[in-house]
């Protein structure tokens, strides 16, 4: 997760963890809840927290990314969300790749006959590589970091 005061440029666009709290705000302040799970420790978790993937997977969701879209083209709180696309985008990004990995049974994983879940892995494997950046970051030509998939970025 983003520290809650900073910023963090991925694939040349910049995401900032202010607009998670101001969605946390907005939600609490109205009682409107666009993202029904959201609590205190999604935007500030403690040090034990921060390991927790289901904090991290209900915060970087779908509901969260048309949380995001929605206030910012909402009239009343657009001065607030704007700027917020490149967050919406990675918060869409995380929670598709996550669905991808995560599959239960042979139909949803990743073979020949679901190709499309792979090219989609691929996609996000280079935007990684693109992340100014990441700590992870790998060079041009070595293989995807999921081993999985075997395949070159």
């Amino acid at each position: 997760m983003l520290p809650s005061d900073q910023s963090s440029t991925i694939a040349g666009h910049t995401v900032y963890h202010m607009f998670y709290q101001r969605v946390f705000e907005h939600q609490r302040l109205l009682g409107l809840k666009l993202v029904p799970k959201l609590k205190l420790a999604h935007i500030w978790p403690s040090t034990w927290q921060r390991m927790t993937v289901s904090l991290a997977t209900q915060l970087y969701s779908k509901h969260m990314a048309m949380a995001l879209k929605f206030l910012r083209e909402d009239k009343k709180t657009a001065h607030l969300f704007n700027g917020s696309e490149a967050t919406e985008k990675l918060t869409k990004l995380i929670n598709d790749t996550f669905d991808i990995m995560n599959g239960r049974h042979k139909g949803e994983s990743i073979n020949g006959n679901n190709w499309n879940n792979l090219v989609e892995m691929e996609e996000r494997c280079f935007i990684v590589q693109r992340t100014n950046n990441s700590p992870g970051e790998f060079q041009t030509g070595q293989k995807c970091p999921y081993k999985k998939f075997n395949t070159k970025v």
